[in-house]
């Protein structure tokens, strides 16, 4: 900081010897020479005339007229060089106008435009990680959302941009617009309807908007993603996902397990698969045991066949042991409306109860859809709603229960809407709520 102050002391001081000395300098002058020879001039012409009166050369009236042009031509010249010889004066007040302005405006310009802060570079440094870290977790999507409608703009003057369309509906995707996120991959679509990846986007924006239900329209997508390419991950998680929620669970299983066995090695998706199996399992009865992946040097098959006959015999020498399934959380959410919301809503209009993060992503956690006719409703939400494995309730310690009445249909909160939020609710141990519908938006 000192080294800072030093070097720009050390400017302003170069600044001010560049302009000082042209103010300060002194043109020559002989200013005082000239008015005492002025005054000995206008004393001899006094001199002459009184000598002419006293000799009645000249009358009274014409010596003084005389003696006043005498008077007034020498206080005129004299206070011309007075101004003059005060040339140096009004320098060197310039010169400490000068010397106190260039400082005080340099130092005020900084404190404006600069960056002080900058003094101080650990400071500085930790000043910027902490900005870039609140901007990375809180300014992503608005910043985004800002940017979208100029993409808009550009795919309205060029509506043949498969790739744009793409971004746009990953884009809005990303920040829970679903209904946007829908159109723009439908256009996607429309373009290019070979492409896997657009598809599975499509089905998982057009299931959100329906409060994350996969099947009809979204399962169409699905099953075209996984014609084209059978292999396609995003298409499988979610075509897995719609068949538990269809109540296939038997399908479900075979689907998470050949899920699990493209997975080794990537722990968090295998011990999320292993949370969707164990659910399946809990609803039709069978054994919760999380399978194992396989040994390099079998194949899926051998894994299956050394599995059964462990099975056999085991259940030939010992009784049956059930292993309990991994730990989930559950949520009661009882729901009803008040007199204001239900004088305003109509019996087929949808209503969400739902479940999501309260410091995290804005995607639902767990989602059960129904109409306001079935109010007052109780549900449980729990893991077995996840749309994406590795995003349950059990993974958040806190999440944010809510209801909404929608007008439109859609999963997005829109003007009208009737609603509840409650916040802070842990997951550790079940929960048991009651929720007013009450609040318009």
């Amino acid at each position: 900081m000192s080294l800072f102050f030093i070097l720009a002391a050390a400017l302003v001081a170069v600044a001010l010897l560049f302009l000082l000395p042209g103010l300060l300098r002194k043109e020559p002058s002989d200013s005082l020479d000239q008015l005492d020879s002025n005054i000995a001039i206008a004393k001899e012409k006094q001199a002459s005339l009184q000598q002419a009166l006293a000799d009645n050369a000249i009358s009274q009236q014409a010596f003084d007229e005389e003696m006043s042009d005498v008077e007034k031509t020498l206080a005129f010249e004299a206070s011309t060089l007075s101004n003059n010889a005060g040339t140096k004066s009004g320098g060197t007040m310039a010169a400490i106008l000068v010397a106190l302005f260039i400082p005080i405006s340099a130092g005020a310009l900084y404190l404006h435009l600069g960056e002080p802060r900058g003094i101080n570079a650990k400071a500085l440094n930790e000043q910027l990680i902490a900005e870039q870290q609140a901007a990375q977790s809180n300014e992503q999507a608005p910043a985004l959302a800002n940017l979208l409608p100029n993409l808009e703009q550009k795919l309205q003057e060029n509506p043949d941009d498969v790739a744009g369309w793409t971004l746009l509906g990953r884009s809005y995707l990303t920040i829970s617009e679903f209904s946007k996120a829908t159109q723009a991959l439908q256009k996607a679509v429309a373009l290019k309807d070979d492409d896997p990846d657009i598809l599975a986007m499509l089905a998982e924006a057009t299931a959100m908007q329906a409060g994350g239900d996969l099947s009809g329209e979204p399962y169409g997508y699905l099953e075209k993603a996984l014609q084209l390419d059978a292999q396609h991950d995003q298409s499988r998680w979610l075509m897995a996902i719609a068949t538990q929620q269809a109540g296939d669970h038997d399908n479900a299983i075979a689907q998470f397990e050949a899920l699990k066995l493209s997975a080794v090695g990537n722990e968090a998706a295998i011990a999320s698969i292993d949370q969707m199996i164990a659910r399946s399992k809990s609803v039709t009865g069978q054994s919760s045991m999380q399978s194992q992946a396989p040994a390099n040097t079998q194949t899926p098959t051998e894994n299956q066949a050394q599995s059964s006959a462990q099975k056999a015999e085991t259940s030939s020498t010992e009784p049956t042991t059930t292993v309990s399934a991994p730990p989930t959380s559950s949520i009661s959410v009882s729901v009803s409306l008040s007199d204001a919301a239900a004088a305003d809503s109509k019996p087929d209009e949808a209503v969400f109860i739902f479940a999501r993060a309260s410091s995290g992503p804005p995607m639902p956690l767990a989602v059960s859809r129904h109409q306001v006719k079935d109010l007052p409703i109780t549900v449980t939400l729990d893991d077995s709603m996840a749309m994406i494995p590795s995003m349950t309730l059990s993974t958040f310690p806190e999440v944010t229960v809510g209801a909404r009445v929608s007008k439109s249909g859609n999963a997005i909160a829109e003007a009208g809407d009737w609603s509840i939020e409650v916040p802070g609710i842990t997951t550790s141990e079940s929960a048991e709520l009651e929720l007013i519908i009450d609040t318009q938006k």
